[in-house]
């Protein structure tokens, strides 16, 4: 049986797919550098990064995207308002991705309202 807590956790996630609807690369797809939807990737003892056609950046630790970033609000505006800043003020707004371990998370920051960035992230 699902706790409380774990319920409302789930309930307040955003679902891999909704939040993963940009760039070439899907966020649980394995990668190489040598990857052709690369257009420019550099790598190093840490992993790699790159960018797509579309401009969007990726770093991965040399096999798992940990994130992927573009300008913009976003591939889905539906979910905006379901995100919450980081802190009481704050222009960064995040969500954590409906995953059973966890460990991913998105974040749309509008420090800057003419080029608001957006990002999936993982944990390495």
């Amino acid at each position: 049986m699902i706790s409380v807590h774990a319920a409302a956790a789930l309930a307040a996630c955003v679902p891999l797919a909704q939040a993963d609807r940009f760039g070439d690369i899907r966020f649980d797809e394995t990668v190489r550098s040598d990857d052709a939807r690369f257009v420019s990737a550099d790598c190093d003892e840490d992993g790699c990064t790159g960018r797509d056609r579309s401009g969007v950046e990726y770093r991965t630790n040399g096999t798992w995207l940990l994130q992927k970033i573009m300008h913009g609000r976003g591939p889905s505006s539906a979910f905006e308002g379901g995100l919450s800043p980081e802190a009481p003020d704050s222009r960064v707004l995040t969500a954590p991705v409906c995953m059973e371990d966890g460990g991913m998370w998105l974040t749309l920051d509008l420090t800057n309202p003419d080029r608001p960035v957006y990002g999936l992230y993982a944990q390495p």
